[in-house]
């Protein structure tokens, strides 16, 4: 947005700079001196920026700020000042004014200062936007199934989203367990601050403290510069520790610490630092056998085994494979832009008994590979890896009669909608409302789909 086509609110009483505003093209300026006139104007008009005269009578500055982000927290208020009132200014900057501009104005140090606010406003702006996206992309409606195991995740990571408590998430790999914990985090109190992320199996033991802890300038050779660790980056935020049980005992006691004290020490120094962070954890080991063989600290394991999660294998769930294959199938034909058609009945039987011992992450890759690979957007069973070709089919895989090559992809997705949700009528015993909540629909949407089906 250009200076002269935001929309400024004036608060001054002899209307001199609203004046030299409109003389020199500003067109939506709107002035006023009157405390109930000022805050009504903030309620009912767009204004992008404040200029607050604190000469104004009647007016006390401090609260005026005050009251006007309690209306608009987004609202970019300057004051001005007259010369020398140095304490005004930094009252006012710890209240939350933007800048300051003393009197008499120069327009073009306005102008510039306006100009610097209304990018800093299109900044905030667009964070907002990303978190929104964040949040949106790491929802709970996005980790997919409707089995048992899975609608036991959603309840949990409703409950435990919104304390700061400690969480232990355990599973196989490419089970979904870093899914699992950017949902906590993006569904939590903590959205707006940082996610950090580390993998604790991919580093030796001096980086990894390094990498969690940080160092001081000096502290080994090459130490040119301080550097914070991830706790420190993670303040007032979340930290993800990925494959926990890969740290080795010694990092360990150290890690142990933090979780106690809630404080670390940087490589090389000697100051204690403070640190606001919630931990998730996550392994896809046993770590109630790792203790046992001495590989992992039973202290340790108890201070991260506050909420434990369990992600269950893709082998234990079958009935969400056909959800996550419509799902990766939408994704990646977007992404290769190419047109899905259908699956074939022979593909999709072969996916169903196949042991999937690299779990969501195998099937999301073998997706990629046969829509990459498939004619004319069909998705064969010839295209599938050999392993999945090879699986023997169980008598009656077939008894659901779900999928045909005969039939263009939004056929098949009905055919496989209508009966995912007469499963969830089934296992609701007819309790629609609850149907519609392990499907993850709403109620309105859910009538819908029941009318569309002949299912009332």
């Amino acid at each position: 947005m250009k200076v002269k086509d935001c929309s400024i609110l004036v608060i001054e009483e002899k209307n001199e700079l609203t004046k030299r505003l409109k003389r020199e093209m500003y067109q939506r300026i709107i002035c006023s001196f009157s405390k109930e006139n000022i805050l009504k104007i903030i309620e009912e008009t767009d204004i992008n920026i404040v200029f607050l005269d604190i000469m104004t009578s009647g007016i006390d500055s401090l609260e005026m700020i005050d009251r006007i982000h309690r209306i608009n927290t987004k609202l970019v208020i300057i004051i001005i000042v007259p010369h020398g009132d140095h304490t005004l200014v930094v009252d006012s900057m710890n209240r939350g004014a933007y800048a300051h501009l003393c009197s008499p104005v120069d327009l073009v140090e306005l102008e510039l200062l306006t100009q610097r606010a209304l990018q800093m406003q299109e900044l905030i702006e667009f964070n907002r936007k990303l978190q929104l996206d964040i949040k949106k992309e790491y929802s709970i409606n996005n980790i997919l199934g409707i089995s048992r195991s899975m609608q036991i995740i959603y309840e949990k990571i409703n409950k435990v989203a919104i304390t700061n408590a400690t969480v232990l998430i355990q599973g196989e790999s490419g089970t979904g367990k870093a899914l699992v914990a950017r949902a906590i985090h993006y569904n939590s109190d903590r959205a707006n601050n940082p996610l950090i992320e580390i993998n604790c199996g991919s580093l030796p033991e001096t980086l990894l403290e390094n990498e969690l802890f940080g160092h001081e300038k000096g502290a080994f050779t090459g130490a040119t510069d301080l550097m914070k660790g991830r706790f420190e980056l993670a303040h007032a935020g979340t930290i993800f520790l990925d494959e926990i049980g890969e740290i080795p005992l010694s990092s360990q006691v150290k890690l142990l610490r933090v979780i106690q004290e809630r404080e670390i020490v940087r490589l090389g120094g000697k100051r204690a630092i403070k640190v606001d962070v919630r931990i998730i954890a996550a392994t896809n080991k046993n770590l109630e056998s790792e203790m046992k063989k001495g590989n992992f600290r039973e202290d340790l394991y108890y201070r991260l085994n506050v909420v434990p999660l369990f992600t269950s294998p893709l082998r234990e769930r079958k009935e969400d494979i056909p959800i996550l294959v419509d799902h990766f199938l939408r994704k990646f034909s977007l992404e290769h832009k190419k047109t899905i058609q259908g699956i074939t009945q022979g593909a999709m039987d072969r996916l169903l008994n196949y042991s999937w011992p690299g779990n969501v992450r195998e099937l999301e890759n073998v997706m990629e590979r046969v829509l990459i690979m498939g004619e004319e957007g069909i998705i064969m069973h010839e295209y599938l890896p050999l392993s999945v070709q090879s699986t023997t089919l169980k008598e009656g895989s077939s008894n659901t009669q779900m999928i045909s090559e005969d039939l263009s992809l939004s056929e098949n997705i009905a055919i496989i909608e209508k009966y995912l949700i007469e499963k969830a009528l089934k296992k609701t015993k007819g309790n629609k409302t609850k149907a519609a909540k392990i499907l993850g629909v709403s109620q309105r949407g859910f009538r819908y789909k029941l009318r569309r089906y002949d299912l009332n």
